[in-house]
């Protein structure tokens, strides 16, 4: 079966646990499949087993109403590897708009793999968006060449998220 437009709408989102952000993104050829009902994610595409290969969206993390800055993230959301290596900060182009971003490395042996998180301001809330590829591409300048790679690009040109909260609710007449 063909991937091609992935929807998530504010309200499958809320009952999720998620903030309510409708997201949209079109994943026509990108080599990946939707890992259904993803843990604290929006989307989760993977590609085939064995390849590190894969795009993520999820909430990213806040300390009030600031954004806790990428590398504070990664490093947490990395925590249990050894061989985590920080790369440059930059920007990636989502839907025309530059973001900022920042490259890591993780992982050792075939496990290996370079990723950039890209960071969102949706409303209130920030998305940090995950694409992940193998550690071939360790020789990479930055974030936006991962972006750049076929596979990225028709998700990234397509993206769209919009903060869409649920209408207050009335008093209930007696």
């Amino acid at each position: 079966m063909t991937l091609q437009t992935v929807s998530v709408s504010a309200e499958e989102a809320a009952a999720h646990g998620l903030p309510p952000v409708a997201v949209r993104l079109d994943a026509t050829n990108c080599g990946m499949f939707l890992v259904p009902g993803s843990p604290g994610c929006y989307v989760h595409l993977q590609g085939p087993p064995g390849a590190p290969l894969s795009f993520v969206v999820r909430p990213g993390d806040r300390r009030g109403d600031d954004a806790v800055p990428l590398e504070e993230q990664v490093r947490r959301r990395e925590s249990s590897s050894t061989d985590l290596e920080i790369g440059p900060a930059g920007t990636v182009k989502v839907r025309g708009v530059e973001r900022p971003a920042l490259l890591y490395f993780a992982g050792h042996s075939s496990a290996s793999r370079a990723c950039c998180v890209a960071r969102l301001e949706i409303g209130p809330v920030d998305l940090v968006l995950e694409l992940t590829v193998s550690s071939a591409f360790r020789n990479v300048p930055g974030c936006a060449a991962v972006a750049a790679t076929p596979v990225f690009r028709r998700i990234l040109e397509s993206f769209e998220a919009a903060w869409e909260p649920p209408p207050p609710s009335r008093p209930r007449k007696r």
